[in-house]
């Protein structure tokens, strides 16, 4: 029994938590993404795995009420993020107000995993993009606890993280729970990534306790870098990393990311962070000196949320369309090309770095091509 189309299967983690008998595990399957698993011996057949699916059940979305560009008033706060440094102000104003917040860090295993942040120390681990899938583990669970405790509750997450927590709490409004999705281009897998991960330190000799693939810094935007104590460990562009240069050419991205529902102009999340692509910044009314974020507000507690952050944060509103028409993630899924499918056979045969070089080649191969054709 499938819990729904594999090809669309996000690996939220809905089935799992919601298990009355613990039977859903999610593992690696052999092109090394992380899908639901059955264990027929404990399972029921009651069919809750199924009911809660995002896949198979019509998902609420919302439409865009307002749009900022945003930005962190304390530079030296913003220096580590990927663009304005929101989603850490977020994070920041709920724990000062006693709140929870739930985020994608590092956790003592080194995995990447949205982990329970209830002390402002914590908040530089979820700086800087992680482009790797992230494990929800328990978090749905324990927010469900969190709430009924009547604590306030920040979620951010992937956009199918978010739909993932409304299906396993099974409503999706609680007057203490905030949802922040992130406009996501895809995401790699976190077996990927920890193969990569072995490979430089085996190759660099290093330890680390954080990395990110973004950040203010000139030198650090688009490039790999690995931290320890706050120190840049390894520095390593986006063109001569192969994991890096993999997600963005999309050769290994989760096959959901394809097929992706939320990659469009109605959001799940009561407000959505990300890049302000394409934004004009020469009718700013204040000089912003990086990168920028683009805020949009889906629901009247997203809106007052936002707007309690104002100290914190610079806020420019914006036409939603500005964000819209130059954001390809709020306009529609990338196309899965036949580069993809090369390197899931290579890397069945051969393992990630032999796969990646692969692609790399005909990459190579096919722009040349096309360059001779142009000139021609």
């Amino acid at each position: 029994m499938n819990i729904c189309d594999k090809k669309k299967c996000t690996s939220c983690g809905a089935c799992a938590a919601s298990c009355p008998k613990n039977a859903v595990k999610l593992v690696y399957n052999n092109t090394g993404e992380f899908v639901p698993q059955i264990d027929y011996d404990k399972c029921v057949g009651c069919n809750l795995c199924k009911k809660v699916c995002q896949v198979n059940e019509k998902v609420i979305l919302k439409d865009i009420k307002r749009c900022f560009a945003a930005w962190r008033r304390d530079n030296k706060k913003r220096e580590r993020s990927a663009s304005g440094g929101i989603g850490t102000a977020f994070a920041e104003h709920i724990i000062k107000n006693h709140g929870i917040v739930y985020s994608a860090m590092l956790d003592y295993n080194k995995d990447v995993s949205i982990c329970r942040i209830t002390n402002i120390t914590d908040l530089n681990k979820i700086q800087g993009s992680k482009y790797v899938y992230s494990y929800v583990k328990n978090s749905y669970l324990e927010v469900k606890e969190d709430l009924k405790s009547g604590k306030q509750v920040l979620y951010i997450g992937l956009p199918c993280q978010i739909a993932g927590l409304y299906s396993s709490l099974k409503k999706t409004e609680y007057s203490n729970l905030i949802t922040v999705d992130i406009i996501c281009h895809g995401s790699g897998s976190q077996s990927l990534w920890q193969e990569h991960v072995k490979y430089l330190q085996k190759k660099n000799s290093f330890s680390y306790d954080n990395f990110s693939f973004r950040s203010n810094r000139w030198d650090e935007n688009y490039h790999l870098c690995f931290h320890e104590n706050g120190k840049t460990i390894l520095n390593l562009s986006s063109w001569e990393d192969e994991y890096f240069s993999g997600f963005l050419n999309g050769s290994l991205l989760r096959d959901s990311c394809y097929h992706c529902q939320y990659k469009q102009e109605k959001r799940v999340g009561d407000i959505s962070i990300g890049d302000f692509i394409g934004l004009d910044k020469t009718d700013l009314p204040k000089a912003d000196n990086g990168n920028t974020s683009v805020i949009l507000v889906n629901s009247e507690k997203g809106e007052n949320f936002v707007l309690a952050n104002g100290e914190e944060i610079e806020l420019v509103e914006r036409a939603i369309n500005e964000a819209v028409d130059n954001g390809p993630s709020l306009k529609g899924n990338i196309n899965k090309y036949r580069h993809k499918r090369i390197f899931k056979i290579f890397y069945r045969l051969f393992g990630f770095h032999k796969a990646a070089k692969v692609v790399n080649i005909y990459l190579k191969v096919l722009n040349k091509l096309r360059q001779i054709c142009f000139r021609a």
